[in-house]
């Protein structure tokens, strides 16, 4: 074992979960999440519409993934002794996240910029600034925060939960390796096999290199569950792309994007949006860039600590 105390030092009595086991105590956590999913659409007769609008998307965001999130940290806490600490959501919480928000929105933000100045995206329709409403702001505030649970469950589960077991049992290199390796398996899994898909699993490869390397940098999740919450809300709700496959049914809040004509798919990023990118391959490489050099290449020293 390594002893790395990724979060917080280790308290006696703490013990860690066996490495398969570990990785099997996530994958049921996440499949409670879509059961969850699953049972709602039948326990509400949802019909297959309706189950993807934002009213039933936002109760299985914060249903179903807070389900997977209080599943793992009660695993956590009564079975390895661990708490909330060091599974990453220790001090400056609020702090953090609203930090890792803000700079969630620039990434985006900066994606989005450059797509349509090189005109690979267009306007389709000016979305809710068409007829603005105070009452047409909720379906926005509901899914954020069906967002914020969402983003901040994925992070506990991957970068939270697994990454600390597997740096305290093989080193910093391994947990990130093997933490982004399987994250990018779980997202993938579902797709079909497309043009689109190889561009897209290697940007989740990437975005999971990038949040992992965010998490040991800060020695938190706070603020990637903040960036990731800040990603999916306004790709998905700002501009109104597809995420993971989903369009949640409501007019975007900042304006309806759609790729231009004659554009590669390998720009526009398809029928999979920005996440299929290489616009955003590139950002996300020179994010991961610019972490390795403020310090993230230490990672690799056998003997690295995160804390």
């Amino acid at each position: 074992m390594q002893g790395i105390d990724l979060y917080a030092p280790k308290q006696p009595g703490q013990r860690l979960t066996w490495t398969p086991f570990a990785f099997a105590v996530t994958f049921i956590a996440i499949a409670m999440c879509a059961l969850v999913g699953i049972r709602l659409i039948y326990l509400f007769d949802w019909e297959h519409g309706e189950a993807h609008i934002w009213p039933a998307l936002s109760v299985q965001l914060v249903t179903g993934f807070g389900m997977s999130a209080v599943l793992i940290l009660i695993w956590a806490w009564f079975y390895e002794r661990r708490g909330f600490a060091a599974n990453g959501l220790n001090q400056k919480g609020l702090t953090r996240f609203g930090r890792g928000w803000l700079i969630g929105v620039g990434f985006a933000l900066f994606i989005v910029a450059i797509a349509v100045i090189s005109g690979v995206y267009e306007v389709e329709h000016s979305g809710f600034r068409a007829e603005p409403s105070w009452l047409g702001l909720i379906p926005f505030i509901v899914l954020l925060f069906g967002f914020v649970v969402q983003g901040s469950t994925e992070e506990i589960l991957m970068r939270g939960y697994l990454m600390s077991v597997l740096a305290s049992r093989h080193g910093l290199m391994l947990a990130v390796t093997l933490n982004s390796a399987f994250y990018t398996l779980l997202h993938s899994s579902k797709f079909s096999l497309t043009f689109e898909l190889i561009i897209m699993v290697f940007n989740i490869l990437l975005l999971a290199l990038f949040i992992s390397l965010y998490a040991i940098r800060e020695h938190s999740i706070w603020g990637i569950c903040g960036w990731h919450t800040a990603w999916n809300w306004l790709l998905g709700v700002g501009f109104g792309f597809d995420i993971a496959g989903r369009n949640f049914g409501v007019e975007p809040l900042l304006v309806d994007l759609k790729a231009a004509p004659g554009q590669p798919w390998w720009l526009t990023g398809g029928a999979v949006g920005p996440e299929g990118s290489v616009i955003t391959s590139l950002v996300l490489s020179a994010a991961i860039g610019w972490l390795l050099w403020q310090g993230g290449w230490k990672i690799f020293r056998p003997s690295a600590q995160a804390v």
